[in-house]
């Protein structure tokens, strides 16, 4: 039997305990599967990897990479931390985004030491825990978006370090409530700017077909496997779960 959830992967007090059939299904299983197998893919390694991915050439800084309009966003960041951009400016723009999202989470009240699939490998106990892809294949999916796109991330990133809106508030509320096509619309929104498709295609599409194919080889078997992936791996016409349907599958909501 496999059993798939949609991770947040940012958390608060209060989410826990999940609804009563998620976690009698986890309990039912011998097997946790991830986007990464945490247990050997820690934390500390894939900073690490992340690093060496997304540092620049020597004699290169991130002004290089940027557009003059993105350049000027940056400068008034810099203004106001002028030790992290001194960092910052040695690596990629899409690292500076990446790292600068997770910090906007935190500041809005997130932890990512509580997100779902944090939350269930902690509970692992004796159960096999595995990875669906790689952090390698993770990273360079990041690594291999265009100059023009990452650009685009960073700017994007820097406009929402000065909001305080309620976009992940939101996003939390439809995960609660299971609303799929809600969630559909709220993430996928951005990609409705065709600069942005190089971002669907590397970190959402093409995983999701590697992923359903993984699903299907577990399918197969006879193993309780408890499968813990972003929520926006399974939405869409994209998503795992279509990819699944058009192979044959009926999945079933629990």
């Amino acid at each position: 039997m496999i059993t798939l959830v949609g991770s947040i992967h940012l958390g608060f007090k209060g989410l826990y305990p999940l609804p009563e059939p998620v976690e009698h299904a986890f309990q039912q299983s011998t097997t946790l599967a991830m986007e990464l197998a945490l247990d050997t893919e820690t934390p500390e390694r894939i900073s690490e990897m992340m690093l060496t991915e997304a540092r620049l050439p020597e004699g290169r800084s991130l002004r290089d990479y940027l557009s003059d309009e993105t350049w000027l966003r940056y400068q008034s960041f810099a203004q106001e931390h002028s030790a992290q951009s001194l960092f910052f400016n040695q690596f990629r723009p899409w690292f500076v985004a990446i790292f600068l999202s997770g910090e906007k989470a935190t500041i809005d009240g997130y932890d990512p030491d509580q997100g779902i699939d944090i939350h269930f490998f902690k509970q692992r106990g004796d159960r096999r825990v595995i990875g669906i892809e790689t952090a390698e294949q993770h990273i360079k999916a990041l690594a291999s978006l265009p100059d023009t796109v990452q650009d685009l991330m960073l700017a994007e990133q820097l406009d929402a370090m000065n909001k305080n809106d309620a976009e992940m508030d939101k996003l939390v509320t439809l995960w609660q409530k299971s609303d799929t096509r809600g969630l559909e619309q709220e993430l996928f929104e951005e990609f409705d700017n065709p600069l942005y498709a190089p971002v669907y295609d590397a970190l959402i599409a093409r995983r999701n077909v590697r992923m359903a194919a993984q699903i299907e080889r577990w399918l197969a078997g006879t193993e309780r496997i408890f499968v813990v992936l972003g929520a926006a791996h399974f939405i869409g016409k994209d998503g795992i779960i279509a990819h699944l349907e058009r192979d044959g599958w009926s999945p079933q909501r629990l």
